[in-house]
């Protein structure tokens, strides 16, 4: 079930927004999975969201306009979609 969700979630990112998702799946373990992102891409957590069985993570650089979104289930974490092209927005007075 969990892989039916994730390939859902690649294949939405694919079809809406098809020139910046890669739909590239990756896995790996979730310990050290943000040091990982930090300092590959410098990417930071932003977000975390989650559901009964898993958890969503977004990550951003803001500086290179990067982002990453990673699933995970506390154990493994599969990178689902990445791309090129952010625009965060945080109520007034919020900053990153």
């Amino acid at each position: 079930m969990k892989a039916i969700f994730r390939t859902a979630l690649a294949a939405f990112f694919v079809v809406f927004f098809p020139n910046f998702a890669s739909a590239q799946e990756q896995c790996g373990p979730v310990e050290g999975m943000a040091d990982y992102f930090l300092e590959a891409f410098g990417e930071r957590v932003v977000f975390e969201g989650a559901s009964e069985t898993e958890i969503f993570v977004f990550l951003v650089n803001d500086e290179a306009q990067t982002w990453t979104i990673v699933i995970h289930d506390g154990i493994w974490a599969c990178m689902v979609a990445s791309g090129v092209g952010v625009n965060m927005l945080l109520p007034t007075g919020m900053a990153l």
